[in-house]
Formats: C-alpha cells, structure tokens, sequence
C-alpha cells in the first residue's frame, strides 16, 4: 500500500511536471542497532546511520559526514532509517531542509537544499571496475571512549566496524558491527582512512584482516 500523503505528492508532481520528482540527498543509510546506538553513545535506536556520502550530492555539499546519525528532518522525529527515506522523497526537488544529526556527542542543525531523485538515478556512474572488497563496509575510528564503551583492549589501535550490508563481500566473511580491524595484508592499521588506502593499494581483489572480534582475535579474506 502507498501513503495516502506520498500518492497526493506523486499526483500532484505528475500533473505540474509530466514525471514524478522525488526528493534527494545523496546518503546511503541503515537502521540503528542496539549495538550501534551503544558504540555511537545514542540514547535509543531512533535515527538514520549515514554509512556513505556521495560526493557532490545535496548531502556532501551540506556538510553531511559518515558517521552521522540523522535524528529529525524539518523538526519532526526520524524514527528509523525507512521513515528518513520516505520523509525526503516527499520533499520537492529545491526546497530547503533542515536535518538534526547527531555527531561524536553533539547535536547541530544542517541546512540542505534537497535534490531530485530523478536526476540522481540518470547521473552514468563513474565505477566500471571490480568491486572493492570493503563495499558495502562501514568503519569509525577506534578512539579511547569508544573503545571503553565496546570494551575494546586500550592497547588496540584500528578501526571499528560501524555497519555492514546483508549482501556485501564483508557480510559474507562473518564480519559483525563492534568488529576491530586493525591489520591489512599483515600491516597494522591505525583507522579508517588507512585501511581504505590499503585497500586501494592492494594488488588484485583479495584483502587479508586481522580482526578483534568479542574478545577473540581472528584472521579473514576479504575477496
């Protein structure tokens, strides 16, 4: 079933513009888990965890990061990750937004200009290769209060597995929220930046990590 208010805005945008406009910002989002909440310092598990910004989306330009947890939109509530979806592909294409996210603690109000969806989806894609064996995986750095939240080693230096989708090469390995890596191809890592450039570095498509995982250290292959 359609939502009685999406269909009146998909009619209403089929008669002023001849194709249906939905709005647009440029995230790629997932629900909060209990684990995530925990690990992020969230009270609950309302909101949208960004696991991806695309560059030069409404998003990026707005100053949206990975990371963060979108927690209203236009001061209403954002429930879950599907309500955040549904809410901005009922905005018009041009309007003005105001997103309430959460970062490293704090609370701030971003003002983004909404994009279509339209467009977005006719924009050809600039990836023609392979399949980057950490798509599909999104990382934190591991600082000391996350670490102790996690109850993480403080000796441990890496980067935090923050999400994971279903489908992805690091779903398939075993590779959980709350996850630690902290070497790639036998070379310590010291956060998220490093282990994205040791991935692009690396010869071929396979990545060999070694992970603290509940407290049990583990090596992977990540192909």
């Amino acid at each position: 079933s359609v939502p009685i208010n999406l269909a009146k805005q998909v009619m209403g945008s089929l008669v002023a513009n001849g194709r249906v406009e939905r709005g647009h910002l440029g995230v790629a989002i997932q629900p909060v888990t209990e684990e995530l909440a925990r690990a992020f310092g969230l009270k609950d598990k309302s909101g949208a965890l960004v696991g991806e910004v695309t560059p030069g989306s409404p998003a990026d330009e707005a100053g949206i990061k990975p990371g963060d947890v979108i927690i209203e939109m236009d001061g209403k509530k954002v429930d879950d990750s599907a309500e955040l979806r549904l809410m901005v592909s009922k905005m018009p294409p041009g309007s003005e937004a105001t997103a309430t996210v959460f970062r490293e603690g704090q609370i701030s109000k971003i003002s983004v200009r909404v994009g279509s969806l339209t467009k977005a989806k006719s924009q050809p894609s600039t990836s023609g290769g392979p399949v980057s064996p950490l798509a599909g995986l999104q990382l934190q750095d591991l600082d000391r209060n996350l670490g102790q939240r996690l109850g993480i080693p403080p000796n441990l230096s890496g980067s935090v597995v923050a999400g994971i989708e279903p489908s992805s090469p690091a779903a398939r390995t075993g590779l959980q929220p709350g996850d630690v890596i902290f070497e790639i191809n036998r070379r310590p890592m010291s956060g998220a930046r490093e282990i994205l450039e040791a991935a692009q570095a690396s010869t071929g498509n396979r990545l060999l990590l070694r992970v603290w995982s509940q407290g049990l250290v583990r090596y992977l292959v990540l192909e």
